[in-house]
């Protein structure tokens, strides 16, 4: 029995020291590993935390080492990727940690990129920001989101709604520093969610989040140049008066102009009495503008809470170096502050606010506006006091008083007139501010039901912003112009006033005060989960409304919608996918307000197939195919337009003498009216090609757009409208047209020797037609016909080349009822469509599309050592420009531009009829209002073909051994520019703004620090 007894003893001693001996070698347990990410490259600054408050961080080469248990919980974090928890294993050797940019924020929620079914497009803007700092948000989107028309915000041909953190918001008030990553939903199944604004496309900006376990203060500072791409060319004021006295000699009058004043003028001899203004000249203008900004941002937390802040200030000067017109700018301040919490297992919550502050300060008078309308002569912008003949006598002493003597010693000039000029307000006036204050602010619940049933969720979304402006006028003063009589000495003997009296009254004025509140509500259930390790369900049913408030509007712009969303897919192989949406409109009448919008979606995974499986070409390959009808009122600009509307008419008295005034309906009534209707077909494709060498995605779409809204006069008999009153409703549905196109994108990434090349390219075909259109015409006419042609079509006569004498103008179709009695040779010939002798309205055809066809953007990035060079073209093709403005179409007085230098000259032959006499590019001039020639027709069209380098970057890291410094961590410096160089038949056309200030070229240096 004792032998027994010390047996069992014995085994209880032995596998307590067994039990100790594992807890001693468990405690001692050491892990080796690396961390790298999806494409197998090492992730350098990887934090690995251990549950025990060990922690450390990756090298280069993304290798760790970490004395922990297993079994412990390891936590591994690292900026860009998402967090990992795993248990402690002293066998593992590799970890990978998936990028965040791999996850996709679509409608409502997040995926992973690789089981979006099309129609989509994502842009990464945290991860281009390291290569490519740039300053707007919408800068460029084009070239990096295929079916983004950069040009008018459109997608796929439409408008766009743009969503900030799942808030309709402004794509203006957020910056690119502030964005994690920008997403592109295109296809109706990825919109659908979203209702009736969404119709036509969604822009998501995601903005940045914080980090568990590694904490990172970012700063970064931009200062840089501004340079003018290049200004209008007028010719100077000489030119101008001998081409204003050609132009009159042609319309058969007198010459203004006498020969003395023009050669004094050009002579230069007295600028003051005979003046030759440039607006564009280095004596009111700089030459470049000085840009500056600096943005901290800092982020962290740990598995409690995680926090991002961001706050930024820029500045920008202005090019005007004249009077209040130096002190103009423009400036901004933000700051915003997102926040992640996690209450316990079932419970996490966000809270997200920003503020920004921007104000503008702009000198009046309209600077740029005049620039491009005030002749050169027309009056002289100062009146010298040191020109007037006999200085000491008294009558110049309430000149010399005026409270706007300039520089002490000039008056403000003018013309009888002219009493306002530019240069007056310039001198004279005060800065117009305008300020804007915007605040954001939104906040989310997110519950895990997987206690109730595995794989559901619920989250819920409440926003609210408020956004208001104003401008405010300050230093108004009373100014009067003044103009000079001068003396064959060149001295002024006399001075007159004009306008008002000079008085420095200071006054102030608020102006255009503007308010905006949007508030913001979502709520779904969020269903996913996985059957026999093959079969992937999930689902989402949700509600979802906004409304925007605009002051003095009476009624609010809103949204409202229910939705539903089933996915299944087998073994990532096979998918079918059904979204829709419930809308509701109050813009519509009760009993069509409602709608039902169903869409489905099928995919197919090629790459899984057996004849697949193993290729070596073949990555992964998928084809998706979409089919749905959308419902939308975004095409309906105001609200009950299914009742009549009524106003206050005339007064009208009965025979025993009383009067009352009467009621007028405004528009009827259309009870009718029902939702725009988007039909749509799309097909997609996704490919990873040659051992992940190359990624191809692409999309080609069909959709029409039917029942647009259409106020369908031409459908009504004539006593509809009488007087005031007009019983014809306002709109109807009656209109369809029909958009279709295709987008790709396409990457490479590949090493040569030392060298790590990317390759980005974009591409989107935009084509469309009117399919409907309330118009009836016979065969003869069917030129005039708008269905079947270009609905951003440009319509009107098609030239034929010059008059050359009155006999061709005897012998061709009559031309008088658009030119009048004015017709001379050296006008614009045009062609009779329809043969009955005369030319007017009834031969306008379709001359060309308006916006471009075809939009591409490339972009390389080639990475050496601690250098990175990024370089992006972008460029679009297949659209005609219009030159509608009096820069090139110059009548009566306008301002002459270099175009008429190349003009067809006119004089009258031996029997006093007009005839050509110098063949030019450019009809003959004319002081008449020129209605023959300056009309929409061919001759006016120019191709507006480009290819632009948008952007060229040059990096430098400095190594990490090299920063020798406590405070900071990483350091780099970077060189930039901005539309260096446009590439186009026309590119001083497309580089030139007329009435308005120049385009520029920005260059910039920057530096960028972790600390």
């Amino acid at each position: 029995m004792k032998i027994f007894k010390v047996n069992i003893l014995l085994h209880l001693v032995l596998a307590l020291f067994c039990l100790k001996l594992k807890a001693q070698q468990t405690k001692q347990g050491e892990l080796n590993a690396r961390v790298q990410n999806s494409k197998g490259e090492p992730v350098q600054g990887a934090s690995v935390i251990s549950l025990g408050n060990e922690i450390t961080n990756t090298d280069k080469e993304g290798a760790f080492s970490i004395i922990t248990t297993p079994g412990k919980r390891l936590v591994i974090t690292a900026l860009g990727y998402q967090s990992l928890t795993i248990d402690a294993d002293t066998t593992l050797k590799l970890i990978t940690l998936k990028s965040e940019a791999d996850q996709v924020q679509v409608a409502f929620q997040k995926q992973d990129r690789s089981e979006i079914l099309g129609g989509v497009s994502n842009f990464n803007v945290a991860e281009m920001l390291e290569k490519n700092y740039y300053m707007s948000t919408s800068d460029y989107l084009s070239s990096f989101l295929p079916g983004y028309n950069g040009t008018n915000g459109n997608v796929w041909g439409s408008g766009t709604l743009t969503m900030v953190d799942g808030v309709p918001r402004d794509i203006g008030n957020v910056l690119p520093t502030e964005i994690d990553q920008i997403t592109l939903l295109k296809g109706a199944q990825a919109v659908a969610l979203y209702g009736s604004q969404a119709s036509r496309g969604v822009l998501i900006v995601t903005t940045k989040r914080g980090t568990s376990g590694q904490d990172a203060f970012k700063v970064r500072f931009n200062a840089g140049v501004f340079t003018p791409r290049g200004y209008p060319d007028y010719v100077g004021a000489a030119e101008y008066m001998t081409l204003y006295n050609e132009a009159r000699r042609n319309d058969g009058a007198g010459t203004l102009y006498d020969d003395v004043t023009i050669n004094n003028t050009a002579s230069g001899k007295n600028l003051f009495r005979y003046p030759d203004v440039n607006y564009y000249s280095s004596e009111f203008l700089k030459k470049s503008v000085n840009r500056a900004d600096v943005t901290a941002e800092f982020r962290g937390g740990n598995e409690k809470a995680r926090f991002y802040a961001n706050m930024g200030f820029y500045q920008q000067g202005s090019l005007l170096n004249v009077g209040t017109g130096k002190d103009e700018g423009v400036s901004r301040f933000n700051v915003r502050g997102n926040l992640d919490i996690k209450f316990n297992k079932a419970i996490t919550g966000k809270i997200n606010a920003s503020l920004a502050y921007y104000d503008t300060k702009t000198a009046k008078g309209n600077y740029w506006g005049n620039a491009a309308t005030l002749r050169p002569n027309w009056y002289a912008p100062l009146i010298p006091l040191s020109a007037v003949e006999n200085p000491n006598d008294p009558k110049w002493q309430t000149f010399k008083d005026s409270p706007f003597l300039v520089d002490g010693q000039y008056l403000v000039g003018g013309r009888q007139d002219m009493t306002t000029t530019p240069f007056g307000a310039l001198y004279t006036q005060g800065l117009e501010k305008y300020s804007s204050r915007q605040f954001q602010f939104d906040a989310g619940l997110n519950f895990d039901l997987g206690s109730a049933l595995k794989g559901l969720t619920f989250n819920t979304v409440f926003g609210l912003d408020y956004y208001n402006r104003f401008y405010l006028s300050e230093n108004i003063n009373d100014y009067s112009v003044q103009v000079a009589t001068w003396n064959a000495n060149d001295k002024i003997t006399n001075i007159q006033r004009y306008g008002l009296v000079d008085k420095a009254s200071r006054g102030r004025s608020l102006t255009d005060a503007y308010q905006r509140l949007v508030t913001f509500y979502s709520g779904q259930f969020n269903y996913k989960n996985t059957f026999n390790k093959v079969h992937n369900v999930s689902g989402l049913l949700l509600v979802n409304a906004f409304l925007r408030q605009i002051s003095e509007v009476y009624h609010g712009d809103g949204n409202a919608n229910l939705g539903f969303q089933a996915g299944y897919n087998y073994d990532q192989k096979y998918y079918v996918d059904f979204t829709s949406n419930y809308v509701h409109s109050a813009k519509l009448e009760s009993q069509n307000s409602n709608a039902f919008s169903p869409v489905v979606t099928v995919g197919w995974r090629m790459s899984k197939e057996k004849f697949l499986a193993k290729s070596s070409v073949v990555n992964d390959l998928r084809l998706t195919a979409t089919a749905g009808i959308l419902h939308t009122d975004m095409d309906f600009t105001e609200y009950f337009l299914f009742r009549s509307a009524y106003g206050n008419g005339d007064a009208f008295r009965f025979n025993e003498g009383r009067q009352s005034n009467g009621t007028n309906v405004l528009r009827g009534a259309n009870a009718n009216l029902v939702f725009v209707q988007r039909k749509e077909l799309n097909f997609g494709v996704d490919a990873t090609l040659f051992n992940r060498l190359l990624q191809v995605n692409a999309s080609y779409y069909r959709i029409e757009m039917n029942g647009l809204p259409l106020k369908n006069a031409n459908a009504y008999p004539n006593y509809f409208v009488f007087g005031s009153t007009n019983f014809i409703p306002a709109i109807e549905n009656y209109n369809n047209n029909l958009y279709t196109g295709f987008d790709f994108g396409a990457s490479i990434n590949k090493r040569v020797g030392q060298v790590g090349l990317n390759v980005g390219l974009t591409g989107t075909y935009i084509n469309n037609k009117a399919l409907k259109r309330r118009e009836v015409y016979e065969a003869k006419w069917s030129y005039l016909s708008r269905v079947g042609q270009p609905v951003d079509g440009i319509w009107g006569l098609q030239s034929d080349g010059f008059f050359m004498n009155q006999a061709q103008i005897n012998a061709s179709p009559s031309q008088t009822g658009i030119a009048g009695s004015s017709l001379r040779a050296g006008d614009l010939k045009y062609v009779d469509q329809n043969g009955d002798g005369k030319i007017d309205n009834n031969d306008i055809v379709y001359l060309a599309r308006s916006t471009p066809s075809f939009i591409l953007g490339l972009n390389i990035t080639a990475k050496w050592k601690n250098f990175t060079l990024f370089m992006l073209l972008n460029g679009a093709t297949g659209g005609k420009g219009n030159k509608t403005n009096d820069y090139f179409r110059v009548r009566q007085e306008r301002k002459y531009s270099e175009y008429v230098r190349d003009r067809t000259i006119i004089n009258k032959d031996v029997s006093g009829n007009w005839e050509v006499t110098q063949l030019g590019a450019y009809p003959r001039l004319t002081t008449t209002a020129g209605d023959n020639n300056f009309r929409d027709s061919d001759f006016w069209l120019y191709d507006n073909s480009y290819i632009n380098l948008s952007k060229v970057q040059l990096s430098y890291d400095f190594p990490t051994g090299v920063i020798k410094s406590k405070i900071v961590k990483n350091l780099g410096v970077y060189v930039s520019g901005f539309d260096l160089l446009t590439i186009s038949k026309n590119r001083k056309i497309l580089q030139t703004n007329i009435g308005a200030a120049p385009q520029l070229t920005f260059f910039n240096l920057g530096v960028k620090a972790t600390l």
